[in-house]
């Protein structure tokens, strides 16, 4: 994957420190970046992990339609590489 895919886990890294800083908009712009890094360089698993942050991110603000559309398609990808239960798990460890 090389450093593209690399630089996608710190945007991500990026998002998660911007969310709990509460700058909820910088964190989405990283999420985003890295979400579109991801589905370039075809990271499936990145890309499911990256979903679920930005799940997180969509509650947390009470975008909660958008957040079960995108949580959606995130346990999809999961079931296609099939890694349901570690994408699952990902999302219930806070």
């Amino acid at each position: 994957l090389g450093d593209t895919a690399s630089a996608s886990y710190v945007l991500n890294e990026l998002g998660n420190i911007y969310f709990l800083l509460g700058n909820y908009a910088q964190s989405e712009q990283h999420y985003r970046r890295s979400l579109e890094i991801m589905r370039e360089v075809g990271d499936r698993k990145g890309e499911a992990e990256t979903s679920l942050l930005f799940a997180k991110l969509l509650k947390t603000q009470r975008q909660t339609d958008q957040a079960l559309n995108v949580l959606e398609d995130a346990l999809t990808i999961a079931k296609t590489i099939g890694a349901q239960s570690e994408v699952c798990l990902l999302y219930t460890s806070d």
